[in-house]
């Protein structure tokens, strides 16, 4: 398994986005390639999020505080047809969209 790291400076948990949103001219489609089989983790010096991406469209959620309480649950993932990751709590739903901006071998920024 192979780690990622997000380097965006919020809690995607708190972070709510509707789905009429534009797409920002620089993104980068996201492919299911780069999610199946991999952890991605938030760059974050206070917070902790791990996202454990799974074929059958499901993802594993760490989140917390570094040194301090964490707690796991499970979302659902989906890339819609713009190429934008949209992350929600039931089948088809949307609580969080992750456009990304950029990437290399083992860093995405996203927006």
């Amino acid at each position: 398994m192979v780690k990622k790291c997000f380097s965006a400076a919020f809690l995607v948990l708190l972070a709510s986005c509707s789905g009429d949103e534009a797409t920002d001219p620089q993104a980068i489609p996201w492919q299911t390639s780069e999610l199946v089989g991999y952890r991605y983790e938030l760059v974050d010096k206070d917070h902790v999020e791990q996202y454990a991406f799974a074929k059958d469209g499901m993802v594993a959620l760490t989140t917390g505080q570094k040194n301090g309480p964490v707690m796991g649950t499970t979302y659902y993932w989906s890339i819609d047809k713009k190429g934008v990751l949209s992350i929600g709590r039931e089948s088809g739903s949307t609580d969080v969209r992750l456009v990304k901006l950029k990437s290399n071998n083992d860093q995405v920024t996203v927006n």
